[in-house]
């Protein structure tokens, strides 16, 4: 559009000012704007914590948030199993990937013997458990961090936001779920 043409249409806008505004919302006022920041956040994820219903799926590599079906890969299930089993039975999470891969690779162990013998359709007998193995042998958890991205572009696919595929995602200096044990549901 050339600058001749161009036309500004002005408004007139009462000034309103904010600081009063988070008085009243807030309670108190902000302080700063990283602080305000902050404290939004932590009211998203509360309000999202709150609302949130995972179902987990022993017999298929499945899980449901809030209704809805979302396919995942063997690995991945098994990763969501042992992140919502630690969850429901009050285990705190691993302050580091590293610390959770042994107990992680014991858990996909104890799943593959679960597996009925001859049973090529169970999910189980497709967890890949010499990978697990090579990743503990060189203290690497590469795995790990694979497995929590798949499960993040799966959420991310079915329309779930980035906030609410953290609440069931590790991240650094947190291998675990901020679901409580109320809000998880495994079923056979």
């Amino acid at each position: 559009l050339p600058a001749i043409k161009a036309r500004i249409d002005l408004a007139d806008v009462p000034f309103v000012p904010l600081r009063n505004l988070f008085r009243e919302e807030l309670g108190r006022l902000p302080g700063g704007f990283l602080r305000l920041v902050d404290r939004c956040r932590r009211d998203v994820r509360r309000q999202l914590v709150e609302s949130v219903r995972l179902l987990i799926s022993r017999s298929q590599p499945l899980i449901e948030i809030n209704g809805n079906p979302i396919d995942l890969t063997p690995m991945e299930q098994a990763a969501m199993l042992f992140l919502a089993k630690r969850a429901t039975d009050g285990a705190p999470p691993f302050a580091k990937y590293l610390e959770a891969l042994e107990p992680f690779r014991d858990f996909c162990h104890t799943l593959r013997r679960q597996c009925p013998a001859n049973n090529f359709a169970d999910w189980r007998g497709r967890l890949p458990l010499d990978s697990l193995n090579q990743a503990v042998a060189e203290n690497d958890d590469v795995i790990l961090r694979k497995i929590r991205d798949g499960i993040r572009s799966k959420l991310l696919k079915h329309g779930f936001g980035a906030a609410e595929a953290d609440l069931f995602l590790p991240r650094k200096g947190r291998f675990g779920i901020d679901l409580s044990p109320a809000r998880i549901r495994i079923q056979n």
